[in-house]
């Protein structure tokens, strides 16, 4: 052991901790000024903005509800003029899959701005990312989890 060091002090001799130092020192600036105006207040998006992004979500979803149904109607007529197990095995699993997919995506289509319908959104349009909507759902995901429209909701 060497000598550079003292001792680490005994527990009733160490210092207190301040109550002012520690998680919350990125909202307070190191030479105490006060925070820029509107660091944490989020302006809440145009009215015509929302509308607008609601309106192409809606498209969006609208959209993908008609693919569904077209795969549906491909795997179906497909098990029904075949005799392949494995065709109609996929149809089987793939139907109900896709309905409630469908059903889902009808519902938030129409779904009032409130905290859980901004999360449904970005639920659908995460699932639009990871498939071949991906040209079409990024750049309404982009715009979706901005804060100004994210405060729109409520959320």
């Amino acid at each position: 052991m060497s000598d550079d060091f003292p001792p680490f002090p005994p527990p009733n001799q160490r210092p207190k901790a301040n109550p002012n130092q520690g998680m919350n020192d990125w909202a307070q600036p190191a030479d105490n000024r006060p925070p820029r105006p509107g660091m944490f207040e989020v302006e809440v998006a145009s009215e015509e903005e929302v509308q607008r992004t609601v309106l192409f979500y809606r498209l969006y979803a609208g959209a993908l509800i008609v693919v569904y149904m077209m795969i549906i109607a491909a795997f179906v007529g497909l098990s029904v003029t075949t005799e392949d197990s494995e065709l109609i095995f996929q149809t089987i699993i793939m139907t109900p899959l896709l309905l409630g997919f469908s059903v889902f995506q009808a519902i938030t289509m129409w779904m009032p701005r409130k905290k859980w319908a901004w999360v449904s959104g970005m639920v659908i349009l995460g699932f639009g990312i990871s498939s071949c909507c991906l040209p079409l759902a990024l750049p309404l995901f982009m715009r979706w989890s901005k804060r100004d429209f994210k405060a729109a909701f409520g959320a």
